[in-house]
Parts: C-alpha cells; structure tokens; sequence
C-alpha cells in the first residue's frame, strides 16, 4: 500500500468519524431497521473474510518455517486455529450450531489449511512470508485495541437505547469499565475485522502479478462499506463508530507492515 492510497483511504474514514460526530443519533434513527437483510447477513459474516485470510497467513508462515523456529511454527498454528474458531463460530451462531458441533469443524478446517500447505507444496517467497507476518500481527493488535477501546469508552449501542433522544451519548464522552455488551458501541469490532481485507491491496505486489490493483481497493472498500452499513441498520453502531474500527485497522495494517518488512530478520528464520 503507497502512501498515498493510506492517506486517501485514511481522510475517507476520518471523514465518516467526523460527520458520525455531528450527526450519528440522525443517521441511525433513519437507518436502523433491525429486520434488515443486510444487518442480519453483515452481523454473522462480517469477520469471516478476515478469518480465512489469517488461517491462509498462518499456513504461509508455517510452510516459510518448517526447517526452523519451532516457535514461530507453535504459535502460528495456534493462530490459524483461532482463524478457524472465527469463521466456524460465526457460522454456527448463525446456523444455531451448538459449541460441540462447530468446534470440531474448526479443528478439522484449521489442520487441512496446514495439510494443504504440506500438499501443495507452494513457492513461499519472502514477500509473502512478510505479509502473512503483518497480518497476524495485525489481526492480534486489531482484537487488543478495539475491546480495550470497547472497555474504555462504554458507549451504549443503538438498540439498547429506549429513550434515544435522552440517552444517546457521543462517543467523545466515555463512560468506562462498562462490563455488559450493550456498552460496547464505540467502536466497531465487526467493521474493523472487515477492513483488514485492506490487505487485499498488496497481493498484486507480493504475487508479481501485472493486476488492476483498483479492483482490489474497489473490493476492499464495497466490503467495508457494506459491513458499516450493515452494523449501522442492525443497531450495533454508529456511524462514528464503524469509522473508528475501519481507521484502527487500517492504521495498524499500514505501520504493521513496514515495520515488520523493516526488522525481520531472514537470515534467522
């Protein structure tokens, strides 16, 4: 990602922060509709994109290596089980699965990712043993940031408000160490963990590919865009807040990566 794709898609956020600011209760009472489809499909599925990239990432990593660094290995495939446990668990919440039903599938689905690495046997090169780095680096500071910010804020979320024009608070006001999910508004996990597909934007490097690499901020942004949309018809956010978790991410993605690509160290690994 340039820098100047980071700064415009970086204004592009900020700009949804800044008119959530001014008029995020106005947005959600014409927008909210919690029989909405697209509510209902994005409060499910959001995550799942970004959790079959992370059990692809861990594989790349394990196959980078398998001659070396024990601990790089155990810790990553520990890492692709919770990219496992993610997508399975969406999917069963959303089938009505019970825990022993889906977690099974997510133990099975994590150890094919690696079964299929040791199959394939693919040409791991260390573009991409970089990027996979950055993304489990990411995807682990993401989860940090955004349920510490979570915890801190204490923003009550949309459908818990019975009285919105009296009990709306903006998100520049914290309440703190609110422990029940209605609390959790500011800002959007969902949105966040959906903006890590930003990461799409660095395959046609990695991969040497002459790609269209618009097409793949296109993507990027129609996802994100739907997934805010989404969780602002549901009820669970604000507009303020699906723009916070989209800068998180998008932030940590961009310095994840260059530090990351700056002091790795190959020789050692």
């Amino acid at each position: 990602m340039t820098r100047k794709v980071f700064i415009i898609l970086f204004i592009l956020f900020l700009t949804g922060l800044v008119c959530g600011t001014l008029f995020d209760l106005r947005i959600s009472q014409m927008l909210y509709d919690p029989e909405s489809w697209a509510g209902n499909v994005v409060n499910y599925m959001a995550m799942i994109p970004s959790a079959i990239m992370l059990m692809y990432c861990s594989g790349v990593v394990v196959w980078y290596c398998r001659n070396h660094r024990f601990r790089y290995v155990a810790a990553t495939v520990i890492i692709n089980f919770i990219g496992s446990i993610l997508v399975f668990g969406e999917i069963g919440e959303w089938a009505h699965l019970s825990l022993k039903m889906w977690l099974p599938l997510a133990l099975v689905a994590s150890l094919l990712v690696l079964l299929m690495f040791q199959i394939i046997k693919p040409n791991v090169t260390k573009d991409m043993f970089v990027l996979a780095m950055t993304f489990m680096i990411t995807i682990v500071a993401v989860m940090l940031t955004v349920e510490g910010l979570k915890y801190l804020f204490g923003r009550p979320r949309f459908y818990s408000l019975t009285d919105p024009a009296t009990q709306f608070v903006p998100w520049y006001l914290p309440h703190p160490f609110a422990s029940s999910d209605y609390f959790k508004s500011f800002p959007s996990g969902h949105t966040a963990f959906a903006s890590l597909t930003v990461f799409l934007i660095y395959l046609p490097d990695m991969l040497k590919k002459n790609w269209n690499w618009k097409l793949f901020i296109f993507a990027y942004l129609l996802w994100t865009g739907f997934v805010m949309y989404g969780r602002i018809c549901y009820g669970a956010h604000f507009l303020s807040d699906v723009s916070a978790g989209a800068l998180i991410a998008l932030c940590i993605c961009y310095y994840a990566h260059k530090i990351v690509e700056k002091h790795t160290d190959f020789d050692k690994i």
